[in-house]
């Protein structure tokens, strides 16, 4: 089998451009459902051709070992389009949305997978060493090294991270049925990030193979040729096979101290976690003691603002309070003994103010009707918010009186109303 090969830096910065855009798009507003129908039908047809573009690319990412059921579920997903209710599509545009970036996967498949830039070439070695993996070495370039991909395993660690990433982002949509659509999408972003992860590491596996069969190629065809045509009394074939066997063993022992560098390497990044971890938890709870003597100071503000603004609040009560006396005129009824005469005081805040009068009314035993006898009422001042009223109308049926009065001070005026009971003899008022 022939493995496409990806070129690791290239890839790397694909997928994280992708990732980016998911993480930066998560603050977006989700689409507006106030578009017209029209607008949904231009979206189904852009979601038509954007899973028809998926269709076409996502067998490069099942060639190079990505999973195929993935590839039906595109198909699937592209043969329910035309059926979408206008809700599923709502679901869908708003995925869409809040994730830009899956418009751009069917061209960042085609620019991960570059079908040109394969691994191995029709004249190479075809060996093979026991590797799980089917391989074609490239033949060795000037002076017999070695011309085959080069074996980079942080690139697979790169590759790894990049895939929990993908997996992250598809866990960020919803599981309801209305979002299957973008699902799928998001699962190809998925299978985007895994594939190119355990295909560099079967490119790492196929390079030690290659390595190693380009190793015993110049052994066989260098090193043998020079030693059959003639041997020197310094050297023996023995000698030369001898030479063979300590270059397998040299080749054994670089491969077991790689895998103790990895090993160690894997123990370091352990420790560097988990000293970071320890820093993390210090740190946060060092923030908190912060936040929790931020916060028994914020509550002893609080507790002095709460005393100033209730001693704000009851001085303005107060000079509301005298505001409001000073706004009113309080009006005292005393009732004569002559018929329809009162004596009636007028004060504003305790203080005695002469008053005009605007309504002088009586009801006999229907308190909706009241008669006006206004203009049969003369006012005398006696003294300083004392005033004599002598009514000349006949009012024996007087049951209930009204009397309203006003205040002019110019640039403003208080009224004052008062209303009694005849036989109370005399009543008080504002």
């Amino acid at each position: 089998m022939k493995i496409r090969h990806i070129t690791p830096l290239a890839l790397i910065a694909v997928i994280v451009g992708v990732l980016f855009a998911f993480g930066g798009s998560q603050t977006s507003s989700g689409g507006s459902q106030t578009s017209s129908a029209q607008d949904l039908e231009e979206f189904r047809g852009r979601l038509a051709t954007y899973f028809a573009d998926l269709e076409e690319a996502y067998p490069n990412v099942v060639a190079a070992g990505g999973p195929s059921e993935l590839l039906e579920q595109v198909a699937e997903a592209r043969q329910l389009i035309p059926g979408l209710s206008a809700e599923e599509l709502w679901v869908s545009r708003d995925a869409f949305s809040q994730y830009p970036a899956l418009w751009d996967l069917p061209t960042t498949i085609s620019l991960a997978f570059d079908p040109a830039a394969q691994v191995g070439a029709a004249q190479g070695s075809t060996g093979s060493t026991g590797s799980l993996m089917s391989h074609s070495c490239p033949a060795p370039g000037p002076g017999g090294a070695f011309a085959g991909p080069q074996k980079h395993i942080e690139n697979y660690f790169a590759l790894e991270g990049l895939a929990l990433l993908a997996d992250a982002a598809l866990e960020a949509l919803p599981q309801d049925t209305l979002a299957a659509i973008p699902r799928v999408a998001a699962a190809a972003l998925w299978a985007l990030a895994q594939t190119p992860a355990l295909v560099q590491l079967g490119l790492n596996e196929v390079n030690d193979v290659c390595e190693q069969d380009n190793h015993r190629a110049i052994l066989h065809d260098v090193v043998g040729p020079r030693v059959d045509v003639a041997v020197s009394s310094r050297a023996s074939q023995t000698s030369l096979n001898t030479h063979d066997t300590n270059i397998d063993g040299d080749l054994v022992a670089h491969n077991t101290n790689i895998d103790g560098d990895l090993v160690a390497h894997n123990t370091n990044i352990d420790g560097d976690l988990v000293a970071h971890n320890t820093n993390i938890d210090g740190d946060l709870v060092a923030h908190n003691t912060n936040i929790d003597g931020d916060l028994v100071a914020h509550d002893g503000n609080l507790a002095t603002h709460d005393v100033d603004i209730k001693a704000l609040v009851g001085g303005v009560q107060q000079t509301l309070d005298t505001t409001t006396e000073k706004m009113r005129v309080h009006l005292q009824v005393m009732t004569l003994p002559g018929q329809g005469e009162f004596l009636i005081t007028a004060d504003e805040a305790g203080l005695p103010v002469d008053v005009e009068f605007i309504a002088v009314q009586y009801s006999r035993d229907n308190l909706i009707s009241f008669v006006d006898v206004l203009a049969d009422t003369t006012v005398t001042v006696v003294k300083p918010g004392i005033h004599h009223l002598v009514i000349s109308a006949k009012t024996s049926a007087a049951q209930i009186w009204e009397f309203q009065v006003r205040d002019d001070h110019g640039s403003y005026t208080h009224f004052g109303i008062t209303v009694f009971n005849q036989s109370q003899q005399n009543s008080t008022g504002q």
